[in-house]
């Protein structure tokens, strides 16, 4: 009986990547710190000596804080990036998959995994995962939308993929699977009744993936419903029916868990 399953990958998977998460908070927040560095308050008091004294220890301090990054630092702690190895050890004893390392599984599996799982990758194995087993962390505004009067107008933002799609691109930051869009209300008043049609690319890239979205009484910074299709990107939304002046909304990128439930 095989002991690695679809249930056993993904949490194992979101587990490294809720931990990526705490070690990126604290290290953010380290260089953040560091912007009041220890010469300047130093030199401050215009005490030479003092200054000679502890020159080299503040800026040696302040150039670790400052540059401090969290995939150089996690890169060292080999207890925590020997997780991919050993898990990819295990699949291999396993034996229930052909393609035996993250990629292959979340193929195999048809799954994704967080980008902090993928950055934990890099740490591991200096380089990155496939962009299609990987979703984007961050939440991206992918269009934004408004009703000027009663035609809705259009603007492409961000991109959750960027340029042509590549089978087999790599998560590198600017590269992720496609997922399913949801509505964002923006602005400051409630969308009472709006059907509208987001139009873009399919997981692979190709045009001519279409969806219908109707957003019902949800007030600024509520969401609506999620397309059941997902998007690589999103090139175009229309208005179909509904929609008053001064409606806002944007299209912004799901994620298929959450790593911190």
């Amino acid at each position: 009986m095989a002991l690695m399953n679809l249930s056993t990958f993904e949490s194992y998977a979101d587990k490294i990547a809720k931990q990526y998460g705490y070690f990126k908070v604290t290290f953010d927040s380290v260089s953040n710190s560091a912007e009041d560095q220890y010469y300047e308050m130093i030199t401050a008091e215009d005490e030479k000596d003092v200054e000679l004294n502890m020159l080299q220890t503040c800026s040696n301090a302040d150039e670790f804080l400052l540059n401090m990054n969290t995939n150089k630092q996690i890169k060292s702690y080999s207890s925590f990036t020997a997780l991919i190895p050993a898990f990819e050890n295990a699949m291999r004893a396993d034996g229930t998959l052909v393609d035996q390392n993250w990629d292959g599984y979340c193929d195999a599996l048809t799954t994704k995994v967080s980008d902090f799982t993928n950055q934990t990758y890099w740490c591991s194995r200096n380089r990155y995962m496939k962009a299609r087993s990987v979703w984007c962390e961050e939440e991206k505004s992918i269009a934004t939308c408004e009703m000027n009067g009663v035609a809705l107008d259009y603007i492409e933002d961000e991109n959750i993929y960027e340029g042509v799609y590549v089978a087999d691109q790599s998560a590198d930051g600017t590269h992720f699977s496609a997922v399913p869009m949801i509505v964002k209300v923006t602005g400051s008043q409630t969308i009472a009744n709006m059907t509208i049609t987001v139009e873009g690319e399919d997981i692979q890239g190709n045009s001519g993936q279409s969806e219908q979205i109707t957003i019902t009484s949800k007030a600024p910074g509520e969401y609506s419903t999620e397309t059941t299709a997902s998007f690589l990107k999103v090139t175009n939304v229309t208005l179909n029916s509904g929609g008053v002046d001064g409606d806002t909304f944007d299209i912004v990128n799901t994620k298929p868990r959450d790593i911190n439930s």
